[in-house]
Protein backbone atom coordinates (compact mmCIF):
# COMPACT_ATOMS: atom_id res chain seq x y z
CA UNK A 1 0.00 0.00 0.00
CA UNK A 2 1.17 3.66 -0.50
CA UNK A 3 0.33 7.20 -1.11
CA UNK A 4 1.12 8.67 -4.33
CA UNK A 5 0.67 12.88 -4.36
CA UNK A 6 -0.19 14.41 -7.79
CA UNK A 7 1.73 17.55 -8.48
CA UNK A 8 3.73 17.45 -5.22
CA UNK A 9 7.04 18.05 -7.66
CA UNK A 10 5.01 21.67 -9.06
CA UNK A 11 4.05 22.60 -5.07
CA UNK A 12 7.51 22.33 -4.11
CA UNK A 13 8.80 24.63 -6.90
CA UNK A 14 5.87 26.80 -6.22
CA UNK A 15 6.60 27.01 -2.88
CA UNK A 16 10.72 27.36 -3.60
CA UNK A 17 9.45 31.00 -5.99
CA UNK A 18 7.18 31.96 -3.45
CA UNK A 19 9.91 32.06 -0.79
CA UNK A 20 12.08 34.53 -2.74
CA UNK A 21 9.09 36.48 -3.64
CA UNK A 22 8.30 36.80 0.34
CA UNK A 23 11.86 37.93 0.78
CA UNK A 24 11.84 40.82 -1.90
CA UNK A 25 8.75 42.11 -0.58
CA UNK A 26 9.52 42.15 3.18
CA UNK A 27 13.03 43.62 2.23
CA UNK A 28 10.79 46.26 0.47
CA UNK A 29 8.48 47.18 3.08
CA UNK A 30 11.65 47.41 5.62
CA UNK A 31 13.43 49.65 3.36
CA UNK A 32 9.93 51.98 3.35
CA UNK A 33 10.00 52.18 6.41
CA UNK A 34 14.03 52.61 7.40
CA UNK A 35 14.15 55.21 4.74
CA UNK A 36 10.89 57.28 6.90
CA UNK A 37 12.90 56.87 10.22
CA UNK A 38 15.75 57.58 9.09
CA UNK A 39 14.28 60.84 7.52
CA UNK A 40 13.01 61.45 10.89
CA UNK A 41 16.40 61.15 12.91
CA UNK A 42 17.90 63.64 10.53
CA UNK A 43 15.29 66.23 10.92
CA UNK A 44 15.43 65.64 14.53
CA UNK A 45 18.86 65.54 15.17
CA UNK A 46 20.75 68.34 16.68
CA UNK A 47 23.18 69.94 13.98
CA UNK A 48 26.59 71.07 15.43
CA UNK A 49 28.44 70.24 13.11
CA UNK A 50 26.44 68.02 10.64
CA UNK A 51 28.51 65.26 11.36
CA UNK A 52 26.15 62.94 13.05
CA UNK A 53 23.30 63.67 11.01
CA UNK A 54 25.10 62.71 8.00
CA UNK A 55 26.18 59.44 9.69
CA UNK A 56 22.60 58.51 10.01
CA UNK A 57 21.61 55.70 7.29
CA UNK A 58 20.29 52.65 7.52
CA UNK A 59 21.39 48.92 6.56
CA UNK A 60 18.89 45.90 6.38
CA UNK A 61 20.95 42.25 6.83
CA UNK A 62 19.99 39.16 7.36
CA UNK A 63 18.38 36.00 5.84
CA UNK A 64 15.62 34.93 3.65
CA UNK A 65 13.96 34.21 6.69
CA UNK A 66 15.11 36.60 9.44
CA UNK A 67 15.65 40.16 8.08
CA UNK A 68 16.84 43.59 10.10
CA UNK A 69 17.03 46.80 9.68
CA UNK A 70 19.43 48.95 11.21
CA UNK A 71 18.99 52.58 11.73
CA UNK A 72 21.00 55.09 12.85
CA UNK A 73 23.91 56.83 13.35
CA UNK A 74 27.63 55.33 12.13
CA UNK A 75 29.68 57.42 14.45
CA UNK A 76 32.14 55.47 16.22
CA UNK A 77 32.37 58.04 19.51
CA UNK A 78 29.73 58.37 21.69
CA UNK A 79 28.14 61.52 20.90
CA UNK A 80 24.73 59.66 19.05
CA UNK A 81 24.55 58.19 22.67
CA UNK A 82 25.30 61.29 24.56
CA UNK A 83 22.80 63.48 22.59
CA UNK A 84 20.34 60.69 22.94
CA UNK A 85 20.50 60.45 26.95
CA UNK A 86 22.20 63.42 28.22
CA UNK A 87 24.99 63.22 30.33
CA UNK A 88 25.83 65.27 33.67
CA UNK A 89 26.08 68.87 32.08
CA UNK A 90 24.05 67.91 29.39
CA UNK A 91 20.63 67.47 28.82
CA UNK A 92 19.07 64.93 26.63
CA UNK A 93 17.98 65.71 22.73
CA UNK A 94 16.62 62.34 21.68
CA UNK A 95 16.13 62.12 17.90
CA UNK A 96 16.29 57.80 18.05
CA UNK A 97 13.51 57.43 20.33
CA UNK A 98 10.85 60.44 18.74
CA UNK A 99 12.00 58.51 15.04
CA UNK A 100 10.40 55.43 15.77
CA UNK A 101 7.01 56.32 16.97
CA UNK A 102 4.29 55.30 15.01
CA UNK A 103 7.01 52.94 13.06
CA UNK A 104 5.52 49.81 14.23
CA UNK A 105 2.34 49.98 13.25
CA UNK A 106 3.56 51.20 9.68
CA UNK A 107 6.02 48.59 9.51
CA UNK A 108 2.81 46.02 10.74
CA UNK A 109 0.54 47.41 8.06
CA UNK A 110 3.35 47.08 5.43
CA UNK A 111 4.23 43.64 5.93
CA UNK A 112 0.12 42.67 6.31
CA UNK A 113 -0.64 40.74 3.41
CA UNK A 114 2.69 40.18 2.03
CA UNK A 115 1.87 36.34 1.47
CA UNK A 116 -1.56 37.45 -0.01
CA UNK A 117 0.12 39.52 -2.77
CA UNK A 118 2.75 37.00 -3.14
CA UNK A 119 1.03 34.01 -3.55
CA UNK A 120 -1.46 35.20 -6.43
Amino acid sequence: MGIFVKGARELQQALTSATGKLDKETVTVLRREAVAVRRAQKAAAGVKSGDMRGSIGYKIRGTKWRRVAEIGPRLDEMYPFYQENGTARMPAHPFVGPSLDGSDGRLADGLDGILDRTLK
